[in-house]
């Protein structure tokens, strides 16, 4: 939340493209590694004996304990950015290059590339879980299936590494420094950062030095943010962060609480996945159908505006289909918290008296909940096309790592509601507030949509424009 923008300013800062993600890959991947290692440094620090002795096993219980802990959580933290970083690099830096200009003709654009790249995503979610502990089995030991965890990430670092460097020798524009920018955005952070730069060394300095780096910077990216028109399109997408009506840990914790078995619940979260996985084919075959039919009626260099309209009308049908397909979810999720006071209260007392709730009680929740992920990923899908289209090349990364700064927001506040509503019995508010928040992040993306669409399509510039502008 807080270093996102930073993360995104510092790669349209830099010269060039190939040496970004490689620090990226890098660094995500030896943070694994490293975490890796202190957890099999974990038990020599903790000793064996504390557990068997019945002492206490807090992470904080001694020093050596307590600074390994820490170092571990600093490694996650570096793990979190340099992911971000390297989805940024990846999705705004180097996709619009690759895919090249928009025209009628064009039959792999963007919404293709991006469908794939989310699909591949998804599958990895789908199977990873599965894998994890058929490895734990296969060890006799931790330490046996912790090493073989640092062999894939190493594996996997070299094989990310190779194919961005293929990629790069196949594209030459990718290996090329950066045209410089002199859009008024990116001259106003060179002016502050010639000023960073010339502050003198020494202790003098610092408060200069802080009230630029927590203050001026992040104050100015996020008025340059909201001076990008297509921020409502990408505030309505990080709202969707606040709800609970999602395959999420909340949700199926609350579940587990009224009764659902764990078997039904990981069959209803392949389902999410899977049907996330149809929207990926469901999305570009709409999307081509509504170019044929917008490109039929468009003028002679009107290319541009029709594919404007077709990418606001599909993530708009996106989250109208969301938002449908979850009133029905919302409604089982009202009945079901409306009848679990007693039922709780008699749980606490018999452990043994959970009762799973009736056939088409799972079956009608579960069934619009997967349904709804075909809505979600429509819109998600759009809102990414938009972003790597609508925004000058100088901008792109630092918008997008301000985006996810609001997403984090969005997710920290949705934990806070749930420790504030945190009886079984009060999730019926929480679902109700969640469909109230994607009805507003609707109402959002179609009242945006709606004026820009009758501005005449996309509102900034176009990415052919854009990739003349910036031709090597």
């Amino acid at each position: 939340m807080l270093c996102a923008s930073a993360v995104g300013n510092w790669i349209d800062r830099s010269p060039s493209r190939l040496p970004t993600l490689l620090i990226t890959i890098t660094l995500n991947h030896a943070a694994i590694v490293a975490s890796y290692c202190c957890w099999l440094y974990w038990p020599v620090v903790a000793g064996y004996g504390d557990e068997v002795a019945g002492e206490t096993t807090s992470p904080f219980s001694s020093l050596s304990k307590g600074v390994l802990y820490g170092f571990i959580l600093f490694l996650d933290v570096v793990h979190d950015l340099s992911a971000i970083a390297n989805r940024l690099s990846l999705e705004r830096d180097w996709v619009p290059i690759l895919v090249g200009p928009i025209t009628s003709e064009i039959t792999y654009g963007l919404t293709q590339v991006n469908s794939v790249m989310v699909r591949i995503e998804l599958i990895v979610k789908l199977v990873a879980p599965s894998l994890l502990p058929l490895m734990m089995s296969t060890f006799n030991s931790q330490e046996g299936w912790i090493l073989l965890l640092v062999a894939i990430t190493l594996a996997m670092w070299a094989t990310e590494v190779g194919c961005a460097r293929l990629v790069a020798r196949e594209n030459p524009e990718l290996q090329e420094l950066k045209k410089p920018s002199v859009d008024p955005a990116t001259v106003e952070d060179l002016v502050i950062e010639d000023q960073f730069i010339h502050l003198k060394p020494g202790l003098a300095s610092l408060p200069r030095k802080m009230y630029f780096v927590l203050y001026q910077d992040p104050a100015i990216r996020l008025r340059h943010y909201f001076s990008i028109p297509m921020w409502p399109a990408s505030i309505s997408m990080a709202l969707l962060q606040l709800t609970v009506l999602a395959y999420s840990a909340t949700l199926m914790t609350y579940l587990l609480q009224t009764g659902f078995s764990i078997s039904s619940i990981t069959v209803a979260r392949a389902s999410g996945a899977i049907t996330g996985l149809a929207s990926t084919v469901i999305t570009p075959w709409f999307v081509s159908v509504l170019r044929d039919r917008y490109m039929r009626g468009s003028s002679v260099g009107g290319d541009d505006a029709a594919e404007g309209r077709v990418v606001r009308t599909v993530g708009l049908w996106g989250i109208i289909l969301q938002f449908l397909f979850l009133i029905p979810v919302v409604l089982v999720l009202w009945s079901l918290s409306s009848a679990i006071p007693q039922e709780i209260l008699s749980r606490q007392a018999d452990s043994s008296s959970t009762a799973s709730p009736h056939i088409l009680v799972p079956i009608i929740l579960f069934t619009f909940l997967s349904m709804s992920r075909i809505g979600h990923y429509m819109n998600h899908l759009m809102v990414q096309e938009l972003g790597q289209v609508e925004i000058l090349v100088s901008q792109r990364s630092t918008f997008a790592g301000t985006e996810q700064s609001f997403r984090s927001l969005c997710e920290l506040c949705h934990w806070a509601a749930t420790i504030v509503w945190d009886h079984p019995s009060q999730f019926k508010w929480l679902a109700l507030g969640s469909l109230l928040v994607v009805g507003l992040s609707l109402a959002l993306f179609a009242t945006w949509a709606g004026k820009s669409s009758r501005s005449g399509g996309y509102d900034s510039v176009a990415l052919d424009e854009l990739e003349q502008d910036n031709t090597f």
